[in-house]
């Protein structure tokens, strides 16, 4: 079978929301499924400190069981006695039909599907991860501007957001770069990285960013302002210089352009699965 012939890959981001009434909740784990394959995994945090700071009565024994019967219900490696759970492993409702029953403090959010290849699937599996278990990833691994990029024009395309069609393009005064990396006639997105090791490049980023949107700003007023970040944005560290220098581009950002909002990439992912962009 070739490795370029082109398959589905399934996949649904496990939740847990500790406090029903607080309802707030953190990504703990994703189910993948490839029905060509007659295969499906469960991928858990690895950062388990991630759950503990995020739940005051946090159960190590209790998180460490639940992982396991996941793990137990989804990974189709571990056949046993109890194998007939995977008798309808090859169907595409796979996924929905076994994440319904969680309904309480762990809850899975809606199948989502991607067109992937033999050749590529386990690389998207990697890039899913980085998306939605971003608490995972080392702090000298941040992901660069062109991943956040990449990652984010592949989720559009994963949710038929088409930006082919009544494609706008926002010029620099300079070079005539385009501002930003996807734009039609309602949106104008664009990517960036808060990549700790270049806080003096990010600033200047930023301050270019700000007066590329001066220059446009009345050709903007009618469009939604998206600027997508890597997910190492959710957990900037208060007393960082990062944060100082993202806590000043957003007043200044806030003040001029009310149109416009900054998200993470996971964040991103999340709205665009529920159509909220």
């Amino acid at each position: 079978m070739s490795i370029k012939k082109k398959i589905s890959l399934y996949y649904a981001v496990l939740q847990y929301m500790p406090d029903p009434i607080r309802r707030e909740s953190i990504n703990v784990g994703i189910v993948f499924h490839v029905p060509e394959l007659n295969w499906s995994k469960f991928e858990s945090i690895k950062n388990r400190q991630r759950i503990k700071s995020f739940d005051d009565e946090y159960d190590p024994d209790y998180i460490s069981l639940m992982f396991e019967s996941f793990g137990f219900e989804f990974n189709s490696d571990q056949l046993d006695s109890y194998g007939e759970r995977f008798s309808n492993i090859n169907s595409p409702t796979f996924l929905e039909e076994n994440i319904r029953f969680y309904v309480n403090e762990f809850r899975f959010l809606p199948v989502e599907m991607i067109e992937s290849t033999f050749q590529s699937y386990l690389k998207d599996i990697e890039n899913l991860r980085n998306t939605f278990l971003y608490y995972d990833k080392p702090k000298g691994e941040r992901i660069t501007t062109s991943e956040v990029k990449s990652l984010m024009k592949r989720q559009l395309k994963f949710y038929n957001f088409n930006f082919k069609q009544n494609k706008r393009e926002f010029y620099d005064d300079f070079i005539e770069d385009n501002i930003f990396d996807l734009a039609n006639e309602n949106f104008a997105i664009k990517a960036l990285s808060f990549d700790k090791s270049r806080n003096k490049n990010l600033a200047n980023e930023l301050k270019i960013l700000m007066y590329d949107l001066y220059s446009n700003k009345s050709d903007l007023k009618d469009y939604k302002i998206l600027i997508v970040v890597d997910n190492s944005f959710d957990v900037l560290d208060l007393n960082s210089s990062t944060n100082r220098i993202y806590q000043k581009f957003k007043v200044k950002l806030s003040k001029e352009f009310p149109n416009a909002s900054i998200c993470s990439l996971s964040k991103f992912a999340e709205n665009i699965t529920y159509q909220k962009l």
